[in-house]
């Protein structure tokens, strides 16, 4: 594996309210925030825990593109990427960011819109994701720091 991470969450939950009973009921969403993927230098696996100790498995391949050097997983909230606060559950997406290397990076939207997001020419060599954005190191020595929306670079 070329990268083997857990799925960052930056987004509560409105139905985390416990009942009268005390019990809090969990969605195959907020479930899916215990999830980890692995990457190799063509495919990508996500293993997202549902409930009675399994994992449902999604798997991408990629065709035509690239070898895969890095990957993040991130969710957000897909009409607005900065809101870091409660969503509804239709306004959760899950979001892989790959860096290639030929140097260029995709964002891909549950697994199947791929979007580039830019074009280094230099191999990316990593990336992670903190509470501000996404940080990726390019093979040129540089780094470059994006907001969560992916609009926003700063070198």
């Amino acid at each position: 594996a070329i990268d083997l991470k857990s799925v960052n969450s930056y987004l509560g939950s409105i139905n985390s309210h416990p009942d009268k009973n005390g019990y809090v009921s969990k969605s195959a969403d907020e479930e899916a925030v215990n999830s980890f993927y692995a990457c190799t230098a063509d495919q990508f696996y996500l293993f997202s825990y549902q409930s009675n100790n399994r994992f449902s498995i999604s798997h991408h391949y990629m065709t035509k593109i690239s070898p895969l050097t890095c990957c993040v997983a991130i969710r957000i909230n897909k009409n607005n990427p900065y809101l870091k606060a409660y969503a509804k559950p239709e306004d959760k997406m899950l979001t892989f960011i790959t860096g290639h290397r030929n140097g260029k990076v995709y964002k891909w939207s549950n697994f199947n819109h791929k979007e580039e997001v830019y074009d280094y020419k230099s191999e990316i060599l990593a990336m992670t994701c903190f509470d501000f954005g996404i940080v990726i190191v390019t093979d040129s020595s540089f780094v470059y720091f994006w907001d969560l929306g992916l609009n926003n670079c700063f070198k």
